[in-house]
């Protein structure tokens, strides 16, 4: 039997480091619309770099599996800036991501229900897992499980497909 240990989104032997850093669409809504994007991009920015270096301490735990918050780059269904900004960086998170022989996949918050009866809900929940394949595309993991992608009725473990 093949072990792999991971844990999903927030690291107990690294809790300073934060990966899903995030804001309230409240917030973002009171701000003026020419530094929305420019708000978003920090914080995703901000999260890419943590992701490195969470990677690189979850290799040095023996920890080879993790699942990436929804918010890894917040809010990027609303259209304030495109997930290919952030192509390198993702390219770099896969790169150690493949070097450790890691495994990563999403972790969709509860609010993405594919079974919904509310039309517009469905359609959020397939744009993220939309944006999800994305940036898991981009980050080129070689080392990914294709069978692994799990749906049900309101949860998904979205792996590279």
């Amino acid at each position: 039997m093949h072990v792999i240990f991971g844990y999903a989104c927030i690291s107990e032997l690294n809790p300073q480091i934060k990966t899903g850093s995030t804001s309230t669409l409240t917030y973002i809504n009171k701000m003026k619309p020419e530094w929305r994007g420019d708000y978003l991009r920090t914080k995703a920015r901000a999260n890419l770099a943590a992701l490195k270096l969470l990677l690189e301490k979850n290799a040095q735990a023996n920890m080879r599996a993790y699942r990436l918050p929804d918010s890894l780059l917040p809010m990027a269904d609303l259209g304030y800036y495109d997930v290919l900004e952030f192509a390198q960086d993702l390219w770099e998170c896969g790169q150690i991501a493949n070097q450790h022989d890691m495994y990563l996949s999403f972790h969709p918050s509860q609010f993405f229900v594919l079974n919904s009866a509310t039309p517009h809900v469905v359609e959020n929940t397939v744009k993220n897992f939309n944006i999800y394949g994305e940036i898991l595309t981009l980050m080129r993991l070689k080392n990914q499980d294709r069978k692994s992608t799990r749906l049900n009725s309101s949860h998904a473990n979205i792996s590279y497909a």
